[in-house]
């Protein structure tokens, strides 16, 4: 019985093989959890990304959770977050979290059930975790502002600069910086940009948007390292693209990071635990080569690499309407694993006018696993 257990879990986990290297700090990161008393797909999903980072290796110094823990914050749904991170969480292993806007007004509900600070600043093995919740006042806690603790994050970021200004300082919010990662151009936070700028050691994690790690812009890097952190319930996607594809499958994604760190070297590995795989190339951070060291800036987009159609590609049309009609295309390819083909944008030329009568892009549907071979636009 127990070997036909272990080998359950080999095959379910085949494509993500132990990991045998030694490092001096490694966590999961996640967020995005929207767990509900009935949501049992997400409380499925929460038990097998933690299953999962224990799997590659049993060494878990922490469990990060970027907002969002439940649907609503109601009391029932920490009970079932907390129920279950003390079953699959190893006494061990140490869990941070914020507060998202999911959790509005419930930092007594947060702080009691859960035994966590909606801002803190927890140390482990010489690495400082800052964390921030967000809030419209001294006692509303939810919306999209951090502004009120700022003074509070650049002390903590001052003390950890101090101890060692080459190790990486952590930081956990909801929200992601405005136009920084993708998803922040539209889902973010407006404060800490000022404050944040100064400190090229912080990898700042965070959550809200939804959207795919599978896109590079997920990660970015200027004067600070941002990283959006994807989701485990469903995908969201820019509001100007449209989604061609049936609810069902958006919904299905588990999505996580696993941080490892050596000294000043951090390496991070996207994780995709729906398929059980990794998710393109590991993202490589030396803190101590300051901005001079950075590789995930905007200049990417002028080394990326084209799409092009294959010779045998075409376009149909069907179903021609009034005013509708479905086209099926042959989904482009494109050079190398770093690059995704994000959207199609579509065109109708009105013929007789020359006028362009409506254009709109088209999801891609990359982030699913396979990518369709065509695409219904």
């Amino acid at each position: 019985m127990l070997c036909r257990i272990l080998k359950n879990l080999f095959m379910k986990y085949k494509r993500l093989q132990p990991i045998e290297e030694r490092v001096y700090l490694r966590f999961l990161v996640i967020s995005d959890l929207h767990i509900t008393q009935n949501k049992i797909v997400e409380q499925k999903r929460l038990r097998n990304v933690l299953k999962a980072a224990y799997h590659l290796n049993r060494k878990l110094d922490a469990v990060v959770i970027a907002g969002d823990l439940t649907d609503s914050g109601e009391k029932g749904e920490y009970k079932t977050v907390k129920c279950i991170l003390d079953r699959y969480v190893k006494d061990n292993t140490i869990i941070i979290a914020s507060m998202g806007n999911h959790e509005y007004n419930t930092k007594e509900i947060f702080t009691s059930i859960m035994n966590l600070k909606p801002k803190d600043n927890v140390k482990i093995g010489g690495y400082h975790f800052i964390t921030l919740s967000p809030r419209e006042s001294e006692s509303e806690y939810g919306g999209s502002r951090y502004y009120l603790d700022s003074d509070w994050l650049l002390e903590q970021l001052k003390e950890a600069h101090e101890e060692d200004e080459k190790k990486p300082i952590f930081l956990i919010t909801h929200h992601g910086i405005k136009d920084t990662a993708f998803g922040t151009d539209e889902w973010n936070t407006e404060d800490l940009y000022d404050i944040l700028k100064n400190y090229p050691e912080v990898i700042h994690f965070a959550g809200h948007s939804h959207y795919p790690l599978n896109n590079p812009k997920s990660i970015y890097q200027k004067e600070f390292t941002e990283i959006n952190t994807s989701t485990i319930s469903y995908f969201d996607f820019p509001k100007d693209i449209e989604r061609n594809i049936e609810k069902s499958i958006v919904n299905k994604v588990c999505q996580a990071l696993l941080v490892e760190v050596i000294g000043e070297d951090v390496r991070i590995r996207k994780l995709d635990l729906i398929h059980n795989s990794y998710i393109g190339e590991d993202w490589r951070i030396n803190t101590a080569e300051n901005v001079y060291g950075y590789k995930y800036t905007e200049s990417r987009l002028e080394k990326s690499m084209k799409p092009y159609f294959s010779c045998s590609a075409k376009a149909e049309i069907e179903n021609i309407g009034s005013n509708s009609c479905s086209i099926k295309i042959s989904q482009a390819n494109i050079k190398g694993s770093k690059d995704v083909i994000e959207y199609y944008k579509v065109t109708f030329l009105n013929t007789e006018t020359g006028v362009i009568d409506k254009e709109c892009k088209v999801w891609s549907q990359y982030g699913i696993k396979p990518i369709p071979k065509k695409n219904y636009l």
